[in-house]
């Protein structure tokens, strides 16, 4: 009935409700068909609504602000519906459109965004003293613990102490240089492992993680917490809780906390807390002994301990440490070995390398020192996959001037390290990983040259930078020196998801063959019959019809981009006898499209000989099948994609044989998808693969 007394109206992308008066209107029956029981009540929470809005100021923005430009803003969400689940390609896209310097709305807090080296010298450099407060995520909004953390705290005289203690102890030259016999013990470990593990399930990220974990608990607690080969309930518990803690520190909108977001953190902290209580209390007692003395002390609790750290003064900064040292190293690392495995000559080049400059069993920091090619790769994989892509965020102290624009007091700030390093202005060919730009240059991450920030630059700047880089350096060293990571074996980082459109067509190729044995069996006889040398080439490719019949059923069930990147009309046209009006946003469903009945028999199964003696092809002209697109937008790089999901599935069912862990059913196999940009896998292809005689 209340529609009836509305009139809506769209001016300047603002849609406004209008009530009419005028309009004869039984107030007594529309609070009974709304489920209010008095017009006091009625009145009442319509008041109460407009105060919330009118004191929050979720209702309107102001708009006479010299404000960086950015989007149109809704009311009481602001931009928050743009983001997405990337927000940093989001944000990057956005920089494209509006500058180097932008701002959004997330409800009620103003964000502002720097995307460009110039904007974020600005930032941490120019400004550094007036915009270097923190915006504390609700995750870390904790009483008794935000006081005592590394990361979050003000500038404070704790926050100095801290970050004073962590130098000294751990991140020093002197330090780096004491903690190099573990680090070298613990690098020994993972390779006796996965010397033992050919032919099983390994997943390259847990095994990197306990790695780097054990690392660092050695350092800070001199004791280690879980084991590479016995992944128990403490490594799930400890590597679970970090996992969500990153989660809940990722979430923009810091308005209402509708999410629990402080509950759920709370949570996982007492978890990791209660764990750690029985190793702190246990050296507390030996540090209070009379017989201690500092010559003692063998770890960073221990100094913590000696200038008198209550528990809660230590578990912040202590988790900190843990998460910031595990998590962006091991994503570092992993980011480094795809992109080698990708690319075989810097990967030659890397191998060739650490044979010349390393000669002894164990790999020193001054060996290290010498590998200015791996050097120069570590840098190359930052600059395309920083493991943070939006630098912490900062907070303004009071209203300034960057770049012309203002920067009102509270605002949070944002420098967008995946757009700068993705920038044609700022480099050549930014898509491609070429080490060699690194190899001449004298540009490093730490915190002068603004187009490579990794750690931040400015007195926010990450005091674990040269633990990190080391870490980072140890793990590719000793991979890269024992084993050979050719693509077949490569295939481990099928566990890893991919980002990339080839990766997710090869990994549902994968697991369409391995579920259907019939086929495997198939196209191992036509490569067995066609491939007769070691190297296989472009001719031989073009011979193994059958898999390129696998290929196309590929496309044609799980399309790696579901729905076609979107277009926008021009102008105002007809299509089909419907108007399709000017800036309309327009998707292709490639992925109903590849199982409509009325174009595919027996759409569901997966059947390459649909294509063996068919013309159809995914170049663009036959619309059944458009994994690339068709037209003037369509993908430019389909033959190098395409290329390489036939050599890689070439190489790997050539070499290998592939099998589900368990002997499980392969017909069971989950084929459940998660949608996003490319149509991954829900959950990870773990395979078995043995050598093929």
């Amino acid at each position: 009935m209340l529609q009836n007394h509305l009139q809506t109206i769209n001016t300047n992308n603002t849609i406004s409700l209008i009530f009419h008066p005028n309009i004869p209107m039984d107030i007594t029956t529309f609070l009974k068909d709304n489920n209010f029981s008095s017009p006091l009540l009625f009145f009442t929470t319509i008041f109460l609504v407009l105060l919330v809005l009118k004191q929050t100021k979720l209702f309107y923005y102001k708009s006479d602000e010299n404000l960086p430009p950015g989007p149109t803003k809704l009311p009481i969400i602001g931009n928050l519906h743009q983001l997405g689940d990337k927000p940093h390609v989001t944000l990057a896209n956005l920089a494209k459109r509006y500058g180097p310097l932008i701002s959004l709305r997330l409800g009620k807090q103003l964000l502002v965004v720097a995307s460009t080296p110039e904007a974020a010298k600005e930032i941490l450099q120019t400004h550094d003293r007036l915009l270097s407060a923190r915006s504390v995520p609700s995750a870390f909004q904790q009483p008794s613990l935000l006081p005592h953390s590394l990361m979050w705290n003000e500038c404070n005289q704790t926050w100095k102490t801290l970050r004073t203690l962590c130098r000294t102890e751990m991140f020093s030259v002197k330090a780096l240089e004491s903690h190099s016999r573990l680090r070298e013990e613990n690098f020994a470990k993972l390779i006796d492992f996965l010397r033992k593990k050919q032919g099983q399930v390994i997943n390259m990220e847990d095994m990197i993680f306990t790695t780097l974990f054990n690392t660092l608990t050695s350092i800070i607690f001199a004791k280690q917490f879980i084991d590479l080969a016995d992944e128990n309930e403490t490594h799930d518990l400890l590597k679970e809780t970090i996992n969500k803690v990153i989660e809940y520190a990722g979430r923009f909108f810091e308005g209402f906390d509708l999410h629990g977001t402080r509950k759920g953190a709370m949570k996982e902290y007492k978890k990791i807390f209660a764990y750690l209580e029985d190793t702190i209390e246990e050296r507390r007692a030996c540090v209070n002994s009379s017989t201690w003395s500092s010559e003692k002390a063998q770890s960073f609790l221990d100094r913590l301990l000696e200038n008198g750290f209550s528990n809660n003064q230590i578990y912040q900064p202590v988790l900190e440490l843990l998460v910031a040292g595990t998590n962006t190293t091991t994503t570092t690392v992993i980011w480094a070995m795809s992109e080698l495995i990708r690319n075989k000559d810097v990967m030659s080049k890397v191998q060739k390398e650490i044979k010349n400059e390393i000669t002894s069993d164990q790999i020193t920091n001054s060996q290290l020192s010498k590998l200015t090619y791996l050097q120069a790769c570590i840098k190359e994989t930052f600059r395309l996959h920083p493991p943070v892509p939006l630098l912490l965020p900062h907070k303004a102290i009071e209203t300034c001037e960057v770049m012309n624009y203002t920067i009102p007091k509270n605002a949070k700030i944002h420098v967008n390290l995946w757009a700068m390093g993705r920038d044609p202005n700022v480099w050549d060919n930014p898509l491609s990983f070429n080490p060699e730009r690194f190899m001449n240059s004298k540009v490093d991450f730490k915190g002068q040259d603004f187009e490579l920030l990794p750690f931040g630059s400015g007195r926010r700047a990450c005091p674990g930078m040269p633990s990190g880089i080391k870490s980072v350096e140890s793990v590719l060293a000793y991979l890269i020196r024992e084993f050979d990571w050719d693509l077949p074996n490569g295939a481990l980082e099928l566990l890893v998801a991919g980002t990339n459109t080839t990766t997710t067509t090869v990994i549902w190729a994968m697991s369409e063959l391995v579920r259907n044995k019939d086929v495997m069996s198939k196209v191992q006889k036509e490569i067995k019959n066609e491939i007769t040398s070691d190297q296989i080439t472009n001719s031989q490719l073009s011979k193994l019809t059958y898999l390129q019949a696998c290929i196309k059923e590929t496309f044609r069930l799980h399309p790696p981009v579901p729905l076609l990147l979107p277009h926008k009309a021009v102008e105002t046209c007809e299509v089909m006898n419907y108007t399709i009006p000017k800036n309309a946003k327009i998707h292709v469903n490639l992925w109903a499209m590849g199982r409509d009945p009325n174009v595919w028999d027996n759409p569901l199964s997966f059947n390459p000989e649909r294509f063996m003696n068919s013309k159809v092809d995914f170049k663009g002209q036959d619309f059944e099948l458009l994994p690339f697109g068709s037209g003037r937008r369509a993908c430019p790089g389909m033959p190098s994609g395409i290329k390489s999901v036939e050599f890689v599935l070439a190489y790997l069912i050539r070499e290998f044989d592939w099998d589900l862990p368990d002997g499980d059913d392969p017909s069971k196999l989950d084929m459940n998808e998660r949608f996003g940009l490319a149509l991954k896998r829900e959950k990870p292809l773990m395979l078995i693969f043995k050598q093929r005689n």
